[in-house]
């Protein structure tokens, strides 16, 4: 984010928080994607297990903490916060797929990745820049790239599927 766009979504107070947006970004996306990739935690009632995910997330969360924040200072605190989200995430989504195996596509799971991956980049180097070819070389190509993931999206929205619970119309079929 440059400081122009930065200052069109947020007020001059948080302009020192531009380096640290990104990260949160990131790290929001990572615990939105708890509950649906750790779904077979829930139907298969061990929901306990995310007790011991989540202090594995804190120990990891202060292991990296201590040497980010000496390094990047509050960068490195949401460095660390979302690495121990994402983690948690990561074994939420092991766990969840042996206790309740779910079909998913790695070629798309890798390109949303990817996507998410060079718009952290941009976000990320951009930051306290004016704007420049290369920023907007950048912007554009993370642009291309949600654009991407999103036309995968719909094409999978776009493929007929079985039709779970369909009901009989006419008398046709069913239970008599």
């Amino acid at each position: 984010l440059t400081p122009e766009l930065f200052a069109v979504l947020t007020s001059p107070a948080y302009a020192a928080a531009e380096r640290v947006f990104p990260w949160l970004l990131v790290n929001q996306l990572m615990i939105l994607m708890q509950y649906p990739v750790g779904i077979g935690l829930y139907l298969r009632k061990r929901t306990g297990l995310l007790a011991l995910v989540y202090v594995g997330g804190l120990a990891i969360n202060l292991a990296t903490g201590v040497g980010l924040v000496r390094w990047a200072g509050s960068t490195g605190a949401a460095m660390a916060w979302c690495a121990s989200n994402a983690a948690i995430t990561a074994v939420t989504w092991v766990i969840g797929q042996r206790l309740y195996p779910l079909r998913w596509s790695p070629a798309r799971f890798l390109a949303v990745a990817a996507g998410g991956s060079v718009l952290l980049y941009v976000g990320a180097s951009a930051a306290g820049q004016v704007w420049s070819v290369a920023t907007i070389v950048r912007a554009a190509v993370g642009a291309v790239l949600v654009a991407g993931c999103g036309w995968l999206v719909l094409l999978r929205l776009a493929v007929p599927g079985p039709h779970l619970g369909a009901v009989p119309h006419n008398g046709e079929g069913g239970l008599g």
